[in-house]
């Protein structure tokens, strides 16, 4: 190996980690969305929640917390989205297929950089 071929090595390893260093920064807005079908049906800013929320529909029941979102209750058979507990980061998401109900939790662009991988 020549010389420069050691740079090009080192460049790439000092690169690659600061790549993925926005995905673990914190958000100070976090937003979860609720999609029935394919179509948003309702947005919660969690950043500004007071007291928690209720949402039911589908046959499902949504939980909205300042902290997070998850669901309470569904009427499918398997009760996967139950039981996967609160979604409290940027980019969590889980699926209530049978009711084709889908929460995801997203956080509002940070000024401090300028792309965000997931």
């Amino acid at each position: 190996m020549k010389k420069g071929d050691y740079f090009v090595i080192a460049a790439v390893l000092l690169v690659c980690p600061l790549l993925f260093l926005p995905s673990f920064l914190p958000s100070d807005k976090k937003t979860a969305e609720v999609y029935i079908d394919g179509e948003k049906v309702r947005s919660v800013s969690l950043t500004s929640l007071q007291v928690e929320e209720h949402f039911s529909a589908a046959g499902c029941e949504i939980l909205f917390e300042k902290d997070g979102a998850s669901f309470l209750k569904s009427d499918c058979k398997d009760q996967l989205c139950v039981r996967c507990g609160k979604l409290k980061n940027a980019g969590d998401s889980m699926a209530c297929v049978p009711n084709k109900v889908v929460l995801t939790v997203k956080a509002e662009k940070n000024d401090n950089y300028d792309i965000m991988a997931y």
